[in-house]
């Protein structure tokens, strides 16, 4: 198995992670929760793909040997091979993808906190949305105050 087909086995489990995650966004995206404080990254589709690319041949070469991907290998070693780069590139793009959403879920409570009773449906609509989406329903939930 070529370094090519590596790497592109992983980024193809980063495009898999990126469509189960939701993150389909081309470019990473960064969250401030503040003017000064970057919350979360999301690093999107082209973040998914890099990450799991390159985690894959990195793990793959170090686990392996750089031999497994120059020299000609039997079908079963080459599947293998496959295997690894693919497990490797999803669970490396889904780690990335994991710590951001945790930053945002737990930046979701703190505001959801601060908040006054929300109404039964967002609750509940609150159950099985999106992270980001967790944290902007929180976000306008806290009363707005105008200064003039």
């Amino acid at each position: 198995m070529s370094w090519l087909m590596t790497v592109a086995l992983g980024g193809a489990a980063g495009v898999m992670n990126a469509a189960l995650t939701g993150d389909l966004r081309l470019l990473p995206r960064v969250i401030r929760t503040t003017l000064d404080r970057i919350e979360a990254v999301q690093v999107g589709l082209i973040g998914n793909v890099v990450i799991g690319g390159l985690a894959s041949i990195a793990c793959v070469v170090a686990i392996a040997g750089a031999a497994c991907l120059t020299s000609p290998a039997g079908g079963l070693a080459q599947l293998e091979t496959a295997g690894a780069a693919v497990f490797i590139g999803f669970a490396a793009a889904r780690l990335c993808t994991s710590q951001s959403d945790t930053r945002l879920l737990r930046r979701a409570v703190c505001k959801a906190s601060e908040a006054p009773a929300a109404h039964p449906d967002v609750v509940t609509a609150l159950e099985t949305a999106r992270p980001l989406a967790i944290y902007r329903t929180a976000n306008e939930l806290m009363p707005r105050t105008r200064f003039r």
